[in-house]
């Protein structure tokens, strides 16, 4: 459940491929990829043994899709099918919230500064790192010579970090991409697809921010990648996801806030906390004036990051093993 593979988005891509990967690891096979929006009542449920919920960065301040989750939880142990939270951010939620989520099985929150809140809300959580760490790929650290700035979910943060990348003469991309077609269910984005198509080619008429963030994009998650992995020598990040992407490469990056903790969370649990933003313009006059080199990694930062990606994947693989068990 929550499926967002379907989203056009590069970091749910990966999010996917690591959930399926882990799964299958420890003898889950997943059947179905169930969108939040389905309504739960439309689908046989016991044909399933489980149900696995990725929570990403839904559970925040009582937003819509934190609603449905907690109602989900409950919705599911009533039918008696086994449910189990993982993945997730959890901030700025009503008691209501958490009192719903208390019928998963099972709940693993992504940083300390969620499992902090959950825990003051009374859920049982454990910490396991986002699972695009978990990608075993080869580091390049960074050997490119560009630097580059990615958007942010929010506007307005995306047209601070634009105008970043026009005072630097910096590359600027979105995360973001064409929704794929869902083989199985082709029906499924349709809506999504074509609203992304009327976003993209109206984008001149929109303001330089936002037509550079419908334009400037990647149409793979592999052309993605490849790119901030060949090219990049510094990576200005807006998107959590990039910025797991720039650990997972050891490519030098800065991240800038965005919409809950999810950067300073990870960033303080990975001992990487001097990477996120603070004062903006002394970062863009230092790196105007400094270079990417001034932002190149410390022989400690690469340890903290490699013991951080470590541990994300063994923390990974324990809790898939924990859900096909049962807990």
């Amino acid at each position: 459940m929550n499926a967002t593979h379907a989203a056009g988005h590069h970091g749910c891509t990966l999010v996917s491929r690591q959930l399926q990967e882990l799964a299958a690891e420890a003898g889950i096979t997943i059947t179905a990829w169930v969108p939040l929006s389905l309504p739960v009542r439309q689908r046989d449920w016991s044909k399933f043994d489980l149900v696995i919920v990725n929570g990403e960065g839904t559970l925040h301040h009582d937003r819509a899709g934190a609603k449905a989750i907690a109602q989900l939880a409950p919705f599911l142990a009533d039918v008696g099918v086994p449910a189990y939270l993982i993945n997730s951010v959890y901030q700025g939620n009503s008691p209501s919230i958490a009192e719903g989520l208390k019928r998963f099985r099972g709940i693993w929150v992504r940083d300390s500064r969620s499992a902090s809140e959950a825990k003051n809300h009374g859920l049982d959580v454990t910490i396991v790192p986002d699972l695009t760490l978990t990608w075993n790929v080869e580091a390049r650290r960074g050997f490119g010579k560009r630097i580059v700035v990615i958007d942010s979910v929010d506007r307005d943060e995306t047209a601070g970090l634009y105008e970043v990348s026009k005072h630097l003469n910096a590359s600027f991309y979105s995360i973001m991409s064409r929704p794929p077609r869902i083989e199985t269910f082709p029906d499924r984005n349709f809506g999504s697809r074509c609203k992304y198509q009327w976003r993209r080619a109206s984008a001149w008429l929109r303001s330089p921010p936002q037509k550079a963030r419908w334009r400037a994009q990647f149409p793979t998650f592999e052309t993605f990648a490849a790119y901030l992995s060949n090219e990049a020598g510094l990576i200005v990040s807006g998107r959590f996801h990039a910025l797991c992407l720039a650990i997972v490469l050891e490519v030098p990056f800065l991240a800038w806030p965005s919409n809950t903790h999810k950067m300073e969370g990870l960033l303080e649990d990975a001992q990487l906390s001097n990477r996120i933003i603070s004062d903006r313009r002394s970062v863009a006059a230092k790196l105007g004036l400094e270079g990417m080199q001034s932002y190149a990694f410390s022989e400690n930062e690469l340890l903290n990051m490699r013991a951080y990606k470590f541990n994300a994947r063994l923390g990974a693989e324990g809790m898939f093993k924990a859900i096909a068990s049962g807990c």
